[in-house]
């Protein structure tokens, strides 16, 4: 098996901070590529909110300056990547199609995603990113809870 390109998806939680440890391990294993990724919402994911257009433009725009500092400051503070060769990708859309199509298109050899365990109530009406992510990527695919 060669696993040349390695994603890590993160949503600034403990669990995609949890996720990053197996990332970084399986990017020495396999002397890979790593990238990290976030994605911003678009409004196609905001689909059901009605929102003017020029309002909507304005916040997605705030949205995508505000998640990009928040990408900056999560690898900042995160210890485990001091040393480490990573790049990064800030992704518009719904979190697992972004992410699918991304693994797609840089032909990714492995997903590692920290999954939050939502149950009951929160998990049907929110569903889980690691879970779409599973259930359709192409390339192999690392859940990883916080706990």
């Amino acid at each position: 098996m060669q696993v040349k390109k390695i994603i890590c998806p993160t949503d600034f939680s403990d669990a995609s901070r949890k996720a990053m440890d197996y990332a970084i391990y399986m990017q020495n294993m396999f002397n890979a590529e790593l990238v990290i990724v976030h994605v911003v919402f678009d409004e196609s994911s905001l689909i059901t909110m009605y929102v003017p257009q020029a309002t909507m433009h304005g916040f997605l725009a705030e949205m995508q300056v505000g998640a990009q500092g928040l990408l900056d400051e999560f690898l900042t503070n995160c210890e485990q990547l001091k040393g480490v060769k990573y790049t990064t990708k800030l992704l518009k859309g719904s979190p697992h199609e972004e992410l699918l199509k991304y693994a797609d298109e840089i032909s990714a050899d492995m997903i590692v995603i920290g999954t939050n365990g939502r149950t009951g109530i929160e998990h049907a009406l929110f569903g889980s990113t690691a879970e779409k992510v599973v259930s359709r990527a192409k390339c192999p695919v690392l859940t990883v809870r916080p706990d």
